[in-house]
């Protein structure tokens, strides 16, 4: 026979398709007391891939109940995350706001006003101290910066509205400092 014949091709088609046919091709089992040990045999088999299934069953629920309270923690995470970012998000709004009333108040502001107007425009200074002439209130955008920004050392020394207002003992204005520090 040829190497290239057809009757080759053909003979190694049915030789690599004799696998599948046998698997195809029922098993007739053996006649009497042997047929009885096989169907047996076959039967405790049987019992035993289903006790195995069974197991593997169970192992697939303990599986699932795994990837559930995965699934749990992960949304506890999520949500742990996305609070202390609206937290964040929040001490910032709180701080430009405060940085913009300062800088508007501090456009109202004028000598010889009295303290309760100041007051009134700026809210309360966060910090007051006594001078010759009266007294001296300080505010600063940098001290609203929030409890997160401050435990997370995200807070920055520079850059912060910060404004200063001198009163006499009449309780009117003198003079004023406002800027960036």
């Amino acid at each position: 026979m040829e190497l290239g014949s057809p009757n080759l091709k053909q003979s190694a088609l049915a030789a690599s398709l004799m696998p599948f046919k046998r698997r195809n091709t029922p098993r007739q089992p053996p006649s009497g007391g042997a047929a009885q040990r096989v169907v047996r045999g076959r039967a405790e088999r049987a019992n035993e891939a289903g006790r195995k299934g069974g197991e593997s069953v169970a192992a697939g629920r303990s599986d699932n109940a795994c990837y559930k309270a995965m699934k749990k923690v992960l949304m506890i995470c999520v949500l742990l995350i996305s609070l202390g970012v609206i937290e964040l998000l929040r001490e910032q709004v709180t701080y430009y706001r405060y940085a913009k009333q300062l800088e508007k108040g501090h456009a109202k502001l004028q000598i010889g006003m009295h303290e309760k107007e100041v007051l009134f425009l700026l809210s309360k200074p966060d910090l007051v101290r006594p001078s010759e002439s009266g007294k001296t209130c300080y505010w600063d955008a940098g001290e609203r910066q929030g409890y997160l920004f401050n435990k997370l050392n995200l807070v920055s020394q520079k850059g912060h509205y910060t404004l200063t207002v001198s009163f006499d003992n009449k309780q009117t204005v003198i003079r004023t400092w406002a800027g960036v520090n």
